[in-house]
């Protein structure tokens, strides 16, 4: 036990070190490894000696049970010779006795008791049980005694506080007695033979060795594993450090499929994410700039015609001054409108909503813009479509749509406007709005980009004089806040279709 006290006390020391020293993850994971692998290797050689130990017991206690078993033969052969009775034998020196018989047996002796002068005269000791005596000498048998049926002793010495090996003496059939023998005098020293020491001491160091053999192949084999497993922990820890200094292209050759794989992919992810952030952004400033741009070049160069005396000062001009202005302000007030959707600061009051009605509103105020661009508005709307919603946001979300599409359609052209309900098996009932321009249309790559801000594309379809390039953006921003979803795709008739899909909570058809 002391040897496990000590082992625990230097694993508790060694776990201490790992965990609140400054050595780097290779080194813990090693001696972690290490550790494990030193203490199952040390419990096993304990628990291997201790097996040892014990089988060895069990071999001599079997071997000193043989020659009890042989001894008997002897005893119960002179005993049935001297009358059956113990006299024979009855105050004499067992060992004396059974050296003697044995000498006789080899000379091919009579059987019959040993002759008269090798007999003690006097009546026989009194029982006498020896407490811890001295061991025996290496080439002397273990103590051994003879009691009869009822236990008295006849011959030996009898023995406390040890393990005794006893065999049962029967003579016709009647028990007579006991063979007692005690191989195991010391129980902190087992064996009593050099051969059986030497053997043990062998055992033991070829444990030993074999412990220090089994600890060099574990602490090879730990540091492999230990800079195996790390090696991609640190191809990972390279790549987030290049994300840290802004090289957003990180690419892993290994391809994994456990939790480091996991992680691996994500970075990847990440960078692309990053990269295409910072495409946006410089997208983003170079447009917000070419955006105020253009109607200060407008006003600055309408100024400067005016200071030049080349043109007069009269309506036409300040109208044109004041169409520029207001395209300043409808970009100020969407660039102002986009960064509180961004960030969550658009205020939302949801309320039970009739979105047939809203829908059915917004048609009805976009009818002026349609006409004047030769644009025919077709609709199927489905009455009694109630979601959970803010009014005033879900009214600036479909003028935005309605007047998007009427902008960047082509005149003459069409618009399809259609709300109907839907019953999804997995989401549950559904409130869809879609729709439907005609050309100019937009590739699906194309159509999954018209949502981000300012976005443009050089075909026909471009951006128009009434917007910047925003509305889009709100809406996508304004769809996010209910829960709901928004996407495009190609239209059917040519242009592009716009689907929005919102939680149905009732209907009243």
């Amino acid at each position: 036990m002391k040897i496990f006290h000590i082992l625990s006390k230097a694993l508790a020391a060694l776990a201490t070190s790992l965990y609140t020293g400054h050595m780097n993850i290779t080194k813990k994971l090693f001696l972690t490894l290490l550790g494990v692998a030193t203490f199952i290797v040390i419990v096993n050689i304990a628990l291997a000696r201790w097996n040892f130990e014990q089988g060895l017991q069990k071999f001599i206690g079997d071997m000193e049970l043989q020659r009890l078993q042989n001894l008997s033969l002897i005893i119960i052969d002179d005993y049935e010779t001297n009358g059956s009775n113990w006299l024979f034998i009855k105050g004499q020196d067992l060992s004396e006795y059974l050296e003697l018989r044995r000498n006789e047996k080899g000379r091919g002796a009579r059987k019959g008791p040993p002759p008269p002068h090798h007999r003690k005269k006097g009546p026989p000791p009194p029982h006498k049980k020896l407490k811890n005596p001295p061991p025996s000498p290496a080439h002397s048998l273990p103590p051994t005694a003879i009691v009869d049926y009822s236990g008295e002793l006849v011959s030996g010495e009898l023995i406390e506080d040890s393990v005794e090996v006893t065999y049962p003496l029967y003579a016709g059939g009647v028990k007579i007695g006991e063979l007692k023998s005690w191989p195991f005098i010391d129980t902190s020293r087992t064996l009593d033979s050099p051969l059986a020491i030497q053997f043990s001491r062998q055992q033991l160091w070829a444990s030993l060795f074999i412990a220090l053999f089994c600890l060099t192949v574990a602490g090879i084999i730990s540091w492999l594993v230990a800079d195996k497993l790390l090696k991609p922990i640190r191809l990972v820890l390279k790549s987030v450090s290049q994300l840290s200094e802004g090289q957003y292209k990180v690419v892993f050759t290994e391809k994994r499929t456990d939790e480091i794989g996991q992680l691996m992919g994500n970075i990847e992810a990440l960078s692309i994410t990053l990269d295409k952030t910072r495409t946006a952004k410089n997208r983003w400033f170079a447009n917000i700039s070419h955006e105020l741009r253009t109607p200060l070049t407008v006003l600055k160069g309408e100024i400067e015609v005016l200071k030049a005396g080349i043109r007069p000062l009269n309506m036409e001009q300040l109208d044109s001054f004041e169409q520029e202005v207001n395209l300043l302000g409808r970009l100020i007030e969407d660039l102002y409108q986009l960064s509180l959707s961004d960030i969550g600061g658009l205020r939302y009051n949801l309320t039970t909503l009739d979105y047939s009605a809203a829908v059915q509103g917004a048609i009805t105020s976009a009818q002026p813009l349609a006409q004047s661009k030769d644009i025919q508005l077709t609709t199927s709307i489905s009455d009694g479509a109630v979601i959970t919603g803010d009014k005033q946001r879900i009214e600036q979300l479909l003028s935005n749509l309605i007047n998007n599409s009427l902008n960047y359609t082509d005149s003459p052209g069409r618009l399809d406007i259609k709300l109907d309900k839907v019953n999804d098996e997995i989401e549950g009932k559904k409130v869809r709005l879609t729709l439907n321009d005609t050309v100019p249309g937009l590739s699906k790559d194309e159509c999954e980009n018209i949502f981000e801000p300012l976005y443009r594309h050089d075909s026909s379809r471009k951006m128009r004089e009434s917007g910047a390039g925003l509305g889009l953006s709100i809406c996508s921003n304004i769809v996010d806040a209910h829960q709901g979803k928004i996407y495009a795709a190609p239209s059917s008739l040519g242009g592009v279709c716009i689907i929005v899909e919102f939680n149905l909570i009732s209907s009243e058809n």
